[in-house]
């Protein structure tokens, strides 16, 4: 949602030379950077400690808070909630101070472009200290479905879904050309920063399972859907750039939150050619999201090699 208001701040910087309204939404950037810090020391599950240090780091660096949103946001609506009411706090404290800025970036070292200072420094550290306090005081609730690779179905049996600790092979989605991963147009996907990540530029218009298992979520705007595999691995298939801008256009959705996929299954349809002319990059992303250091990965495709779905992409084998 913050594209809709960078205009404003662009225009507020170039016909004033500062703007209001960057600081106040800053804070939102400091307080999922605070939810890093507080599930990294409050979390004993070494994998999602290791989530929460890859979301702090680029969060504090550049700004950068995809891999706390999709890591943590979207599993703990407590530590959502915690950063929401922070961020609020924070907002209001670099209004009433009136803190402006003079361009239009975040992270740690952007800080003194910010007027006053002091005021945007404190704004900030409400926000990611406050964040961060509160997940450390009050916990940011039940492990989720993904956390520990072990799957929970309120309502289903062990035998309908378990996780067992076995080697995974995660194969292609979708048909067509592999995508150096340097050369993705996204710098959060490109640095691997959410976990070991295949691009894949498509042929084909229908994202298969990679694996046998399970449907974690489909994000409400079917660009994106969470899977976990019957051997424990998480992994999120990510069909373009940006397009969850497209809310929903263009997109079918073939499974729903929590059903039992085999290899191959139709999982979510999409317009390639609607995705292009709408100026968005349709680059499907495979992204390994809970590789732990008991496990070696080993990546099979080749960059520009042309594959089909079905074709070996990952494998991950316990040591």
């Amino acid at each position: 949602m913050h594209w809709a208001i960078i205009p404003i701040i662009l225009s507020n910087i170039a016909t004033n030379g500062s703007d209001p309204i960057l600081a106040i939404a800053l804070g939102s950037v400091w307080a999922a950077s605070g939810a890093g810090l507080g599930v990294l020391f409050k979390t004993k599950n070494a994998q999602l400690k290791e989530i929460a240090a890859s979301g702090l780091i680029p969060g504090l660096l550049s700004g950068v808070t995809e891999p706390i949103i999709y890591g943590i946001f979207f599993r703990y609506k407590r530590s959502f909630a915690y950063a929401i009411a922070m961020s609020a706090i924070s907002g209001v404290i670099a209004g009433v101070l009136q803190v402006k800025a003079t361009q239009l970036a975040g992270g740690i070292f952007t800080i003194p472009t910010f007027n006053p200072i002091w005021g945007y420094a404190l704004s900030a550290a409400v926000a990611f200290f406050g964040t961060a306090a509160l997940h450390w005081i009050f916990g940011f609730g039940e492990e989720p479905e993904l956390a520990s690779g072990k799957a929970e179905q309120k309502g289903s049996s062990e035998e309908d879904f378990k996780t067992t600790n076995v080697d995974t092979v995660i194969t292609s989605p979708v048909a067509g050309a592999v995508v150096p991963v340097k050369d993705i147009n996204d710098s959060v996907f490109s640095s691997e920063a959410m976990g070991a990540t295949v691009a894949v530029d498509p042929s084909s218009n229908v994202v298969k399972a990679p694996f046998s298992g399970k449907v974690v979520k489909v994000f409400p705007t079917l660009h994106a859907i969470g899977l976990l595999s019957d051997g424990g691995v998480e992994v999120l298939i990510h069909i373009g750039l940006d397009t969850v801008n497209l809310n929903g256009e263009g997109f079918t959705s073939h499974v729903k939150d929590n059903q039992k996929v085999t290899a191959g299954q139709d999982l979510i349809s999409f317009d390639v050619e609607q995705i292009k002319a709408k100026g968005y990059d349709p680059v499907v992303l495979i992204i390994v999201t809970n590789q732990n250091e008991q496990q070696h990965l080993k990546k099979y495709a080749v960059s520009n090699e042309q594959v089909t779905a079905g074709n070996k992409l990952l494998e991950i084998n316990n040591k």
